[in-house]
């Protein structure tokens, strides 16, 4: 079973005659990491908004979005924001704290997980993206490259 698999999507958005996304298929298996790029306009954003429901734009929305075989529809937010997650194009806009832990740590503590297990968490992730020596900068020292 895919971990995320969208079928056939079709987008439009209100009062207008083409659509922003036209039959997009795609499958992610865990563990995968998956790049979505293109020019400016392309549906990037668009594309992935429609992982989670509050987040997505109004319009028009035809085809399959599951996750874990199951319709997106049938999650609550809680859940969504535990299992997707998305940067978007401006990075800095979205630094709520000052710390680089802090940031790592700050999605882990409003799903309420415990200070021992966020710690784990977040030496897994400077481990796997080699951050280590980031952990304790200011988030405004870092380069947006």
């Amino acid at each position: 079973m895919r971990l995320i698999e969208i079928q056939n999507l079709i987008f439009s958005y209100p009062g207008e005659n083409v659509s922003a996304l036209s039959g997009i298929n795609l499958g992610i298996d865990e563990g995968e990491f998956v790049l979505i790029c293109g020019p400016s306009g392309c549906g990037k954003t668009t594309l992935i908004k429609q992982l989670i429901p509050s987040i997505a734009p109004h319009g028009t929305l035809e085809g399959e979005i599951c996750l874990q075989g199951k319709s997106i529809e049938e999650y609550d937010d809680a859940t969504l924001a535990r299992e997707i997650g998305y940067v978007g194009q401006n990075p800095s806009s979205q630094m709520i704290t000052d710390k680089v832990w802090h940031e790592l740590a700050f999605g882990m503590e409003n799903l309420g997980l415990d200070n021992e297990t966020m710690q784990r968490r977040i030496a897994e992730i400077c481990e796997f993206f080699g951050m280590q020596s980031w952990i304790n900068r200011n988030v405004d020292s870092l380069s947006g490259g």
